[in-house]
């Protein structure tokens, strides 16, 4: 929306093909936030501005989309928010297995870090084990590390 007009914009995107590595990819458009997006950035930031104030549905009437479309874009702001956690300060973590449900006779479980001073997921793992730790010590190599709180798993 344009001063309160809605604007459709209509354009060829080209998919450009790479003969050196036989990959395809989406010809860069600097006014969309990614080569399949629907929304301009601006749009993009409009919407994600007023998301706190209202509800998903309410932002999505408002705009004319789905609301399927503020949703994942709101869970994509969240990934890019929250891609790299501080870690170097964390100085006590507390890891918890989560029963998610059964699937196929075996049962579901995530394993997760958190941060015990400030609440923040360092990591989740999907499943329960120490193969499922791994990515969390990666993270907190370089951290000055005190105490570490678990419930009752062997891992």
């Amino acid at each position: 929306m344009v001063y309160c007009r809605e604007v459709v914009l209509e354009f060829i995107s080209h998919r450009l093909y790479c003969r050196n590595c036989h990959s395809r990819e989406m010809e860069h458009i600097p006014f969309l936030s990614h080569p399949k997006s629907r929304l301009t950035q601006s749009l993009e930031r409009t919407i994600l501005e007023l998301q706190p104030h209202l509800s998903v549905q309410a932002v999505a009437r408002h705009f004319h989309v789905l609301w399927h479309t503020v949703k994942d874009l709101e869970k994509r702001d969240l990934k890019r928010k929250y891609a790299r956690i501080q870690t170097a300060h964390v100085k006590a973590v507390g890891i918890y297995e989560i029963h998610i449900g059964r699937a196929q006779l075996e049962s579901q479980y995530l394993t997760i870090v958190r941060d015990l001073n400030f609440g923040a997921v360092i990591h989740v793992g999907d499943g329960k084990g120490t193969k499922d730790l791994e990515g969390a010590l990666r993270k907190l190599k370089r951290s000055k590390l005190r105490m570490v709180t678990m419930d009752m798993s062997n891992a």
